[in-house]
């Protein structure tokens, strides 16, 4: 796996979580190797709202807020409205979605990392690259490329 280096020491990280329970546990290694990494940054996690409790709990996350639907115009606007008020210096994008990673793009956030794929990569700064063998690992080994970044 490729995956370039996030330069300067980000003071605020958008993570992105994934949309399924079960991967939002299994992407727990990865939000505290990133904490680990970045331990003056403030980490906010954001992901569906029914599972924002438990994305608060998630190690080195300071708060948690709704991921927007973003599958017309005026949801993606309401997105980068959201996203570009908290001036966020790096996200993390867990899902390869090029509607999770569109909204980060809107609200320039300048440091964008995420697995890009089909022309996603236009949407990220730090594209990993090289992932497509790490889809039969474990889910959790697979998502722990993105925190390589940092």
């Amino acid at each position: 796996m490729r995956v370039p280096r996030v330069t300067g020491a980000p003071g605020r990280i958008l993570l992105r979580l994934p949309n399924w329970l079960g991967d939002i546990c299994m992407a727990a290694p990865t939000v505290a190797a990133v904490a680990a990494a970045c331990p003056d940054a403030e980490l906010v996690a954001q992901g569906p709202s029914a599972f924002l409790d438990l994305a608060a709990l998630l190690p080195g996350v300071s708060r948690a807020m709704p991921a927007g639907r973003d599958r017309r115009l005026l949801d993606l606007r309401d997105s980068r409205r959201r996203l570009g008020a908290e001036r966020f210096d790096a996200a993390v994008v867990f899902p390869r979605g090029a509607r999770a990673m569109l909204a980060p793009r809107l609200a320039g956030i300048p440091q964008r990392v995420g697995y890009g794929a089909r022309g996603h990569g236009l949407l990220l700064t730090h594209a990993v690259e090289g992932w497509r063998p790490w889809r039969r690992a474990h889910r959790s080994a697979f998502f722990g490329g993105l925190a390589q970044a940092f």
